[in-house]
C-alpha cells in the first residue's frame, strides 16, 4: 500500500507538486482543503540515498468508494493503472514509512 507521491518539478512549490501528483496519479481534482503536515528527510533502507519528503493532509470532495486510474503526465509511471479505495487512518500500513504523520490528522 502506498499513497500518491512524486517529485517536485523546477519552479514548483511542494503544495503545487502535491496537487499535480494527486491529479496525475489518482485523478482527484476536486480538493476541499490542503494542509501541510511535515517535511522530513527519510533514509532509504536499502540504498545509500536520502529523500526530502513533504506530507500534506488533503480533503477531497470525492463521492466514489473505490476507483481505477491510469497515471498521466510524463513520469516513469505514466500509463500505470492503480486501484484506489478510501481507508480509515491507522487501518492499514503504508510503504516506506509514509504513515509516520497520520496521527496529526487525527487531532
Amino acid at each position: 500500500m502506498q499513497v500518491p507521491k512524486g517529485g517536485i518539478e523546477d519552479g514548483e512549490s511542494p503544495r503545487e507538486a502535491v496537487v499535480r501528483e494527486l491529479k496525475e496519479e489518482s485523478g482527484l481534482t476536486e480538493l476541499e482543503s490542503i494542509r501541510s503536515l511535515e517535511t522530513d528527510v527519510w533514509q532509504h533502507h536499502e540504498k545509500p540515498k536520502a529523500y526530502r519528503r513533504h506530507f500534506f493532509h488533503i480533503v477531497a470532495e470525492e463521492r466514489r468508494d473505490q476507483w481505477r486510474h491510469t497515471v498521466t503526465g510524463d513520469g516513469e509511471d505514466e500509463g500505470v493503472v492503480y486501484d484506489y479505495f478510501w481507508a480509515r487512518p491507522r487501518s492499514i500500513s503504508l510503504a516506506r514509512d509514509m504513515d509516520d504523520y497520520i496521527g496529526q490528522i487525527l487531532k
